[in-house]
């Protein structure tokens, strides 16, 4: 039989080697969409995010920054990103590993390797 001050010492010997080996958290990944004049914007991004409609552009918020679909551009924290036709009909994002992709209508006009801030 175990005597209590050894199976404490064990426990606590387990605990030690959990917070030895390391812990890392990862943030799950948000799939996001709205549809502001007549245009599906879908966002998938590593992390928390979030998508609203603003007048006749969409706002995404995540850990680049805040990106805003316009009629004929992309911008994140205000400066340009990519020119999109003003008729694209669906703008996808999207960002993993702290890559950077952005498709209108299916064709990619932006992608950018390693963006993580």
């Amino acid at each position: 039989m175990i005597a209590p001050l050894e199976r404490f010492g064990l426990l606590l010997f387990a605990v030690a080697c959990l917070f030895a080996s390391g812990c890392e958290h990862k943030a799950g990944r948000s799939i996001l969409g709205t549809t502001v004049a007549g245009r599906e914007v879908t966002a998938s991004l590593d992390g928390n995010g979030f998508i609203s409609g603003r007048d006749d552009v969409a706002v995404v918020r995540f850990a680049l920054g805040e990106m805003v679909v316009a009629k004929d551009r992309v911008d994140l924290d205000g400066k340009e990103l990519a020119k999109i036709p003003g008729e694209t009909k669906k703008v996808e994002i999207d960002y993993t590993n702290g890559a950077l992709m952005i498709k209108a209508d299916g064709e990619t006009v932006l992608h950018k390797e390693s963006t993580k801030k």
